[in-house]
């Protein structure tokens, strides 16, 4: 599991990394989905994938996918503890994969800009 940060009122733009340097499976074939949820179940608060643009697959090779959400979606979500995980399926063998669950804390913002 891994652990991730974002300020309520910032982009959350990360890349994540899957497999291991050695592994010889890509992201090309692949679409990509990501749904942050507050807990397993819950309501969906940010869905995520390639086909909408918010995940942005940066290097099929080395397996680097970025994220990409406006700080308007994070502010919108507000302060909290969330999950999520990664579903991959391939587009041609119509194969699933899911990642492991990850952790997303949203924290409070201490500085805004001024109106």
């Amino acid at each position: 599991m891994t652990a991730f940060t974002v300020s309520d009122g910032t982009d959350w733009i990360q890349r994540l990394v899957f497999g291991a340097p050695t592994d010889r499976w890509r992201l090309d074939d692949y679409d990509i989905a990501l749904q942050v949820r507050s807990s397993v179940g819950a309501a969906v608060l940010l869905d995520l994938s390639t086909a909408n643009g918010k995940l942005i697959i940066t290097d099929p090779v080395a397996r680097h996918l970025e994220v990409n959400v406006a700080w308007s979606e994070i502010d919108a979500i507000g302060p909290g503890p969330f999950v999520f995980d990664v579903l991959f399926s391939n587009k041609t063998t119509e194969v699933r994969a899911r990642s492991e669950r990850h952790n997303l804390t949203i924290t409070d913002a201490i500085t805004f800009p001024e109106v």
